[in-house]
């Protein structure tokens, strides 16, 4: 009997989050592209990385960089559906009565849309 292969909590979340699809109101949407890890949060992922990469973390610190990662991993399926419910969003709207009105100010869109991952910040 053929085994099944492991399952990451990483592949539930994509499974639930589906982050290719967008359906997020763009309220929701932008308040997740907000979400950010803490400057200490940020400094702590930094100096775990760090460890690991030199080979001196222990065990309790690389559990604690995994969780790190996991919730990275959640925030950033989080903000790409985000950025695709912002697109969508954009792309639907209507017309504006007006020529050159846009309903949603051009800035805010592409401000929401280029904003990075509060994880990949903390990759480096």
């Amino acid at each position: 009997m053929a085994s099944t292969p492991p399952i990451t909590e990483a592949d539930i979340l994509e499974d639930i989050v589906r982050p290719a699809r967008a359906g997020l109101p763009p309220d929701a949407a932008r308040s997740f592209l907000q979400m950010r890890f803490s400057t200490g949060a940020r400094k702590q992922i930094r100096r775990l990385l760090h460890k690991n990469n030199r080979g001196k973390i222990t065990p309790a610190e690389r559990a604690n960089l995994e969780k790190y990662l996991r919730v990275g991993q959640f925030l950033d399926l989080l903000q790409a559906k985000a950025k695709l419910s912002l697109q969508e969003t954009h792309r639907t709207e209507p017309v504006p009565a007006h020529p050159g009105v846009s309903a949603i100010p051009e800035t805010d869109v592409h401000s929401q849309l280029q904003t990075t991952s509060p994880f990949h910040a903390c990759k480096s």
